[in-house]
């Protein structure tokens, strides 16, 4: 019996020392071993586990001496003592190259098992092996199985202390299938005898067999409910802060891809993290070399203040980097201050000051692997998102730059402009005497090009209240052809003369409804200010209303057709954009800003209108034709422009 204890006791020194080498290949990132190496190992284990079965590795007459094993050792035994020691040798030198390879808490674990299998095999085999059979000294064998005692102590410490194979899993599952063994014996135990002794009465009869059959398929069908209420139950306790990290990397991505604004991103990040993995605070700080150029916080009593030494130890980190991982240093101390227990950095290859501080979790446990597998597929998303949402507020700052510059020179140019306008009116209607001929030709040239530009500032600010959303419509009940249609073209009377520009109306459409009469006849005068403009002397421009029915809703139908130059196919998708003019557009007419069909657009869609440009085939002849349609209110209404 002793002898093949010994022999048992050799094989499990095989299967450990080769399970521990596989170990050492695969950790921590399961690194693929190729299929011919696996064959090797595996035929190598096995032949050896035979071979330490066999007399050629321990003959017999094992004999206990003194509190010593000894014993006659077959002739394959020396080889034997030096292939143990060197895989055990090789494990530990692939160990000790992964930790140079890793850092942070990977690191840390590859030491501590290292370390920890060292105290064990070494002294073991040099007690068991070594001695043994190069010094036939047997007085050390029975200290072998103390020497596990430091290796069990040091993989016990780094599961507990830094999470290595995490055994919560497997521990939460044993008490869950304990729990249901329990639960079925003790229902049938408790059932069979019950229904036994009340019901059925003699033991010997087939209604016992009966009896138990019953409960045997009771049992069969409450198996997986039972399960699944203790695993309930389980889950409760050993994953009571568990949650679902792919769901919560697709939130936070959701969030990156809809924040635009600096402000908003790091406030709903933040809020999502500390919420879903119970963390009482956190922070992201935006840094630039020892400056904070932006920090949003949550769960902190205050905005914490960091000093530039304190920031320069937090932004130089180029790993994730956990309080209880570390050793006492400055960052240490600096953490420990701040109630700071993770620090994740944010980098990109242009920016690498940014980090995102997370404080305590709620449970008191430390981060868990699957919190450093979020991180780690966090970070480098987040840091492009806070990149793009730089380079977005940089956009709306100098927007908003350009909108103050733009107000504050139309508001300075419209006081000269004004008293400009009006001399030259004065000017023009001889209340300064009489005007020669060309002098008269120039003023009014002046005067025209005075109401060009006053025109072209009125088109800037209206443009700036429509992206500002302080565009406010004020409903009346208008008659279309006769308030919106007849005085637009009498207000362009002169224009219209001076062209000699004939104007065919068609407006079947009748009666009156609610709009902005304002707003829609400056629509009105800037589509047929256009025609005009666009259009050679002598030509026709058509006008046309219409009654029609849209999506179940009264519409009226607008049309403007001219026999000018037209818009080219190239241009046609671009020419309700702001400050948008075609080439042909700018030949004929170098002055504009191209604001004009923007603001129509805007103005008719505020109205929940819509306003399109037709597509003129070759037999319509030249031109342009666009039309707008406005949904016919009957009763008023007052409407805000929220965009």
């Amino acid at each position: 019996m002793q002898l093949w204890c010994s022999r048992l006791a050799f094989s499990f020194a095989v299967l450990l020392s080769n399970s521990f080498l596989y170990f050492a290949f695969l950790y921590p990132n399961r690194e693929k071993i190729k299929l011919q190496w696996e064959i090797i190992i595996s035929t190598v284990t096995a032949a050896l586990v035979g071979l330490t079965f066999s007399p050629w590795l321990i003959k017999g007459d094992i004999k206990i001496i003194n509190g010593a094993i000894t014993g006659d050792l077959g002739f394959l035994m020396p080889i034997f003592s030096l292939y143990l020691p060197a895989f055990i040798i090789l494990s530990l030198i692939i160990l000790v190259w992964k930790l140079f390879k890793y850092h942070g808490i990977i690191r840390t674990r590859i030491w501590y098992t290292a370390l920890g299998f060292a105290f064990f095999m070494v002294p073991t085999i040099i007690t068991n092996l070594i001695l043994p059979i190069f010094f036939q000294n047997f007085s050390y064998n029975n200290l072998g199985p103390i020497f596990s005692l430091p290796m069990v102590a040091t993989i016990a410490y780094v599961i507990i202390r830094h999470r290595f194979m995490s055994v919560r899993q497997a521990v939460a599952r044993l008490v869950t299938y304990s729990f249901l063994i329990v639960s079925l014996s003790a229902i049938y135990a408790t059932g069979v005898s019950l229904a036994t002794y009340f019901i059925v009465q003699n033991p010997d009869s087939k209604g016992n067999i009966l009896v138990i059959v019953l409960f045997a398929v009771a049992i069969t069908f409450s198996f997986q409910p039972l399960r699944d209420f203790f695993e309930r139950a389980t889950n409760r306790v050993f994953f009571r802060h568990h949650y679902d990290e792919n769901r919560l990397l697709y939130t936070l991505a959701l969030i990156m891809s809809s924040s635009l604004r600096l402000d908003e991103l790091g406030r709903n990040l933040l809020h999502k993290l500390l919420e879903e993995m119970h963390i009482n605070c956190g922070a992201l700080i935006l840094a630039n070399g020892r400056h904070i150029l932006h920090i949003s916080h949550e769960g902190y009593k205050c905005q914490p203040e960091f000093s530039a030494t304190d920031l320069r130890e937090m932004t130089g980190l180029g790993a994730i980097t956990i309080f209880e991982e570390l050793s006492e240093s400055r960052l240490k101390k600096i953490m420990r201050k701040f109630e700071i227990h993770a620090i994740v950095p944010l980098k990109t290859r242009k920016k690498r000051d940014n980090i995102l501080i997370l404080g305590e979790k709620l449970s008191g446990e430390s981060y868990s692997d699957q919190d450093l597998r979020v991180f780690e597929v966090f970070a480098p998303t987040a840091a492009v998102a806070i990149a793009n949402t730089l380079s977005v507020e940089q956009i709306i700052q100098l927007d908003e730059l350009k909108s103050e510059f733009i107000t504050v020179v139309s508001h300075q140019l419209r006081t000269p402009l004004s008293v400009a306008r009006w001399n030259f009116e004065l000017l023009l209607e001889g209340a300064f005497g009489r005007l020669s001929p060309k002098v008269k030709d120039i003023s009014q040239n002046t005067y025209h090009a005075l109401m060009d530009l006053n025109r072209g500032l009125n088109n800037l600010m209206i443009a700036l209240e429509i992206e500002e959303g302080k565009i406010v419509l004020k409903y009346d009940e208008v008659d279309f052809n006769k308030e919106i249609v007849g005085e637009a073209l009498t207000s362009l009377t002169k224009e219209i003369n001076a062209k000699k520009i004939k104007i065919s109306k068609k407006l079947s459409f009748s009666g009156a409804f609610f709009m902005d009469r304002h707003k829609i006849l400056e629509t009105v005068e800037s589509l047929i200010t256009n025609a005009i403009e666009y259009s050679p002397k002598g030509s026709t421009i058509e006008i046309s209303t219409a009654a029609r029915e849209e999506n179940g809703r009264q519409e009226l139908l607008f049309s403007i057709s001219d026999q000018g130059i037209g818009v080219g196919a190239a241009h046609r998708e671009f020419i309700f954009q702001k400050f948008f003019r075609g080439e042909e557009a700018k030949q004929t007419s170098p002055n504009g800003f191209g604001l004009s069909l923007f603001i129509a657009k805007a103005l008719i869609y505020l109205h929940q209108g819509h306003i399109w440009l037709v597509n003129k085939s070759v037999e319509d002849g030249p031109g342009a034709e666009f039309r707008f349609s406005l949904p016919v209110k009957k009763e008023k209404s007052l409407q805000l422009n929220k965009d």
